[in-house]
């Protein structure tokens, strides 16, 4: 997650950023199911998408069974920890139930598996 104050000053393609543009990451301490969750179901929908690359697919199948599993096991919004407040007022969240289950079923489709 960037700081939203310096990604939105710029109105420009973010390839023409030349700013140093600081990333917050989500981990035990800081959980963000809601963002992971969310990340977890895109990257189970490009494992479907994806199907014929299987290399490709397998990774971002891997990827996505790993941050659902971080999802479920550090549960919390994003927005909770102050590091993230700025980001609030972009994408406030109110909950993270919708994206668990999101990506339990991208899961799903993509493995044929229960999570």
């Amino acid at each position: 997650v960037g700081l939203s104050e310096l990604d939105h000053a710029e109105w420009v393609r973010s390839e023409y950023m030349t700013m140093d543009r600081p990333a917050l990451a989500l981990d035990e301490n800081t959980p963000g199911s809601d963002v992971t969750a969310e990340t977890a179901a895109a990257l189970a929908a490009a494992a479907v998408l994806f199907k014929d690359d299987a290399d490709y697919s397998n990774l971002c199948l891997s990827h996505a069974m790993d941050l659902f599993e971080f999802a479920e096991l550090y549960r919390g919004e994003y927005d909770e920890n102050e590091a993230f407040a700025t980001a609030r007022q972009f994408h406030p969240s109110s909950e993270f139930g919708d994206e668990l289950a999101w990506a339990a079923l991208w899961l799903y489709y993509a493995t044929g598996k229960r999570f």
